[in-house]
């Protein structure tokens, strides 16, 4: 396959493109039909057929993302969903690299602060992975049919994947335009759990915020309170002593003194009550301080803890079958946890992919009544992240005295089992 790769980012008027070259417009266009969070678009011209993933990140301010493979004097025949999952696994790589795209703290894609023109490097070695990616694929190709020039190129079409390969080409030969779009939302379960965990994490600060302002307002409230009822205390006596005065009242002097002593006693009985609600409140606001503060450090922790998901083992293995052939050149199909006597035993082991990596697993047979080692091979194994599904690896068949019974299997990354399951041959 003879293609080139371009990247391009923007929001609004702004458009940045690598390489910066006259197909900005083309690029630019694209992204304007684009009605759906993410999508393949497929679109011809001339001899160039342009295989665009574009991300819609923000409608507001019409922030976007995407990346473009130029297939030259060719055209993608099927294998649109492996098309598909290959441009989000690149995607989300480069969100968990946090180098063109990034997570916010409500755990939703946004693009990063580097500039296309300071960072000419990282983008070149970005294309460079990304081509290396794509030439690896295996999807069918097949040369370009001669131009229709009744197309016009803004003839625009969405269709589900769901369609199927053929439903998908045929729109090709139609429309100038293709969008192809997934029927649900996809993301995949590393970056989902990273990101629900943001997200939890960022709306509990964010009420933890809301309670803290609000104590704060009631705190404050309270102390207005606090001086009002001081000055209300001072004004009362003042009047009690001008009416005594005027009056001459002797005779009510020590009833009106019981009165504005009373009148203190109250008032102190309301501070001693506002100071105690001060306490409250001022270790309301220090417990909430500890609670953010905690909250922080489980968002950091959570952070390092998602980072590091794929640093001790490259991939999950999630289930085994085996099968049994009277020849080791017979390769069989069906997998299960029983299996026929027969003279060679075949075991697939599935797994879902962590990250890029080769490893070696070693597979041994156990039978269970005492243990006994009835066979060992050596699986290597390379992981391409080609997307979220799970995958099957295939052992060569094992030549042994089977009988019928119980036996073991025991998968090991060196001196280290990782996976173990029973089997019965009947």
């Amino acid at each position: 396959m003879n293609c080139s790769v371009y990247l391009f980012s923007g929001a609004s008027a702004q458009h940045n493109q690598y390489p910066n070259d006259s197909l900005a417009p083309l690029f630019k266009r694209l992204v304007s039909l684009c009605t759906e969070p993410r999508q393949l678009v497929i679109h011809r011209e001339g001899e160039l057929v342009f295989y665009a993933y574009i991300c819609l990140l923000e409608p507001t301010s019409g922030e976007y993302f995407g990346f473009a493979l130029l297939v030259n004097g060719e055209q993608i025949t099927g294998h649109f969903e492996q098309l598909l999952e290959f441009s989000e696994a690149q995607i989300q790589r480069l969100a968990l690299e946090k180098t063109l795209l990034t997570l916010d703290d409500y755990g939703r894609l946004r693009r990063t602060e580097y500039s296309f023109a300071s960072q000419v490097a990282l983008l070149d070695r970005v294309v460079h992975h990304l081509r290396g990616e794509a030439l690896a694929l295996q999807i069918p190709l097949e040369l370009l049919p001669p131009t229709d020039y009744s197309i016009e190129g803004s003839n625009y079409c969405s269709l589900p994947l769901a369609e199927g390969d053929n439903a998908i080409l045929s729109a090709t030969a139609r429309y100038g335009v293709v969008a192809v779009v997934r029927n649900e939302v996809y993301q995949d379960s590393s970056l989902k759990q990273y990101s629900e965990q943001l997200n939890r994490l960022s709306t509990e600060r964010d009420a933890a915020r809301g309670e803290l302002l609000a104590l704060q307002s009631e705190y404050e409230k309270l102390l207005r309170q606090k001086k009002q009822y001081k000055k209300v205390s001072i004004l009362t006596l003042c009047v009690v002593l001008l009416v005594l005065i005027g009056l001459g009242g002797f005779f009510f002097l020590g009833y009106n003194l019981r009165l504005v002593q009373q009148d203190a006693k109250e008032q102190t009985s309301q501070k001693e009550m506002l100071a105690k609600r001060n306490e409250k409140l001022e270790q309301d606001n220090q417990e909430l301080a500890y609670s953010y503060q905690r909250e922080q450090q489980e968002h950091r922790e959570a952070r390092s803890l998602l980072e590091g998901l794929a640093q001790d083992m490259p991939i999950i293995i999630k289930g085994a079958g085996v099968a049994t052939t009277s020849q080791t050149t017979d390769r069989p199909n069906d997998f299960s946890s029983k299996a026929r006597v027969d003279h060679c035993l075949w075991i697939a082991i599935e797994y879902k992919e962590l990250e890029e990596a080769t490893i070696d697993l070693r597979c041994d047979v156990y039978r269970a009544e005492d243990h006994y080692l009835m066979a060992s091979v050596e699986i290597p194994l390379q992981t391409l992240l080609l997307g979220e599904g799970v995958r099957t690896v295939l052992s060569p068949g094992l030549v042994a005295d089977w009988k019928e019974g119980s036996y073991r299997i025991e998968v090991l990354k060196g001196d280290q089992l990782v996976y173990s399951k029973p089997f019965r041959l009947i």
